[in-house]
């Protein structure tokens, strides 16, 4: 069955990516899953739970190029499907989510809970305690 996959980024979010699976006669499917198994799945089979991802190249030496295919597997209670995504898209989507947030730099990113937390912390009225 012909699907469209559609790969989203946010840097709010900096490890994941999110994968929309779109088909004729369903609604999307969102799937949310580390861009570090997306990126290591072009080169080597990664992951090992709900997505998997591996190499599927024309040829022998297109594996070392990063070209060809990469299968995504993905797998729920309902089901496995088997996707199909040519590894020439997914290079310059990755090439984007890196260069909005590097490998390895995701921690050094404002820590959004933190940040809203300590906005939502009131000070209660002044009880005259020194």
């Amino acid at each position: 069955m012909p699907v469209t996959v559609a790969f989203r980024y946010d840097a709010a979010d900096p490890y994941a990516v999110r994968m929309a699976v779109h088909t004729e006669d369903a609604a999307p499917v969102e799937w949310v899953f580390a861009r570090e198994l997306l990126i290591e799945g072009l080169s080597r089979p990664a992951g090992i739970a709900d997505v998997q991802v591996w190499p599927v190249p024309r040829r022998r030496r297109h594996l070392e190029a990063g070209r060809g295919a990469v299968n995504i597997r993905i797998s729920s209670q309902h089901g496995t499907t088997v996707l199909t995504v040519q590894a020439t898209s997914l290079h310059p989507f990755l090439d984007r989510t890196l260069g909005t947030v590097a490998a390895g730099a995701e921690d050094a990113l404002p820590q959004i809970d933190a940040a809203l937390a300590s906005w939502l912390v009131l000070k209660g009225p002044d009880d005259g305690a020194t």
